[in-house]
């Protein structure tokens, strides 16, 4: 296994590890690699009832807007793939470390926001609002999914 893979598997572990216990469910698990159908790199996340979501997850020790780009273009496929109703995409922050995971950076569209605040979608919302990229921490996408977390 390759530098960066075993880097990359590391975060998606700790991820995995830290958002069971900050959510309480040990229903969260890492997926196997799915080939050009790629459907993220973490399932089982279930918030208000039933909208499922996924985390993808990039540990680079370089992020430029240029890949953060391609990045959020991958976590929308994998969303599609994955008939997931949210999508995350975790970036490692630098100095963030195990302990204090919840300081990880998540960027998300709008779309993914309201569903994992259990948010209604807002009528005549145009597909361009519900397409913007925002971002957040950790700890806050959490907050936000625990009043319906299963």
């Amino acid at each position: 296994m390759s530098r960066q893979r075993k880097k990359g598997t590391a975060f998606e572990t700790a991820l995995v590890r830290w958002l069971r216990e900050r959510l309480g469910d040990g229903r969260i698990e890492r997926r196997a690699m799915h080939g050009s159908r790629d459907i993220g790199d973490v399932y089982g996340l279930v918030c208000h009832g039933n909208a499922e979501g996924i985390v993808e997850a990039k540990a680079h020790a370089t992020v430029t807007p240029s890949r953060v780009s391609e990045w959020q273009r991958q976590t929308e496929g994998e969303q599609a793939n994955a008939g997931a109703d949210f999508a995350l995409l975790a970036i490692k922050t630098p100095g963030v470390g195990r302990k204090s995971l919840g300081r990880t950076r998540v960027r998300m569209t709008t779309a993914s926001l309201l569903a994992i605040s259990g948010v209604a979608w807002l009528h005549g919302a145009h597909d361009s609002a519900l397409s913007r990229w925002v971002e957040t921490d950790l700890e806050t996408v959490c907050s936000l999914m625990e009043g319906g977390c299963r």
